[in-house]
């Protein structure tokens, strides 16, 4: 399944580029390597992929972090068995099932993840995972991801995005201002159009300042930088 755009060709023009600086084919271009770039700086990506199998590396822990909130999860294999997901918070089963951390009112959507439930407690998780306000169940049961090389599977529909399924307007918006100074920069007419330092476009306007270009090629614009902060995933570091 192809995977679709973060904004499209008519949405870059909009904000005033003409056929003359650009072709559709180059715009759809830089648009993809914009949102090849954003999605290596939030370590998430931002547009709905629905069915999409992942496989992943069984943790030897509760948690499975996913690459993106998963937005419906069709199925869960381990070693090929399968694995139930809790629907009742409040009534765990007692055998192996997992929970589908998604909230998009909680840190749960910037730190996107699976966490196991089931089975007898060691003695470690009794005395580090329970008996705390953070945790959700207070039951006598606890399982882990086995240890493995990509031997969990995931099926679902993934993205961290909107409740309707779109592409979050300030990454749309991040990834038009990534796209409009490479396509104006690199069909300057005028070699010394490459080395000014503002410029405006319709709508849109950008500083390059003294340090005009990052090493992925991309002007240095502080407002993408906020985006992108905003929208980076918390590190698998974090404590759950």
């Amino acid at each position: 399944m192809p995977i679709l755009p973060y904004v499209t060709v008519a949405e870059v023009r909009a904000e005033g580029v003409t056929a003359g600086m650009a072709t559709d084919a180059r715009i759809e271009q830089m648009v993809a390597l914009a949102q090849a770039y954003f999605e290596a700086q939030t370590l998430m990506f931002f547009n709905l992929r629905e069915a999409m199998s992942i496989r992943l590396d069984g943790t030897g822990s509760p948690v499975l972090e996913l690459p993106a909130p998963a937005q419906v999860v069709t199925s869960v294999t381990v070693d090929g068995q399968t694995v139930t997901e809790v629907i009742d918070p409040s009534n765990p089963p007692s055998t192996g099932a997992f929970v589908n951390y998604n909230d998009r009112e909680e840190d749960d959507y910037w730190f996107p993840r699976l966490e196991m439930y089931g089975g007898p407690l060691t003695r470690l998780e009794r005395a580090f995972y329970y008996g705390s306000s953070n945790q959700p169940y207070t039951s006598n049961v606890r399982s882990t991801w086995p240890w493995g090389k990509k031997n969990v599977l995931v099926v679902g529909d993934f993205g961290f995005v909107e409740e309707d399924g779109s592409t979050p307007m300030l990454v749309k918006n991040a990834i038009i201002r990534l796209t409009i100074p490479r396509l104006t920069i690199l069909s300057a007419v005028n070699p010394m159009d490459s080395m000014k330092m503002s410029e405006s476009l319709g709508s849109y306007s950008y500083s390059l300042g003294g340090n005009a270009q990052n090493m992925w090629g991309f002007v240095n614009d502080p407002v993408v930088a906020d985006i992108i902060g905003n929208y980076t995933r918390v590190s698998a570091m974090r404590s759950v």
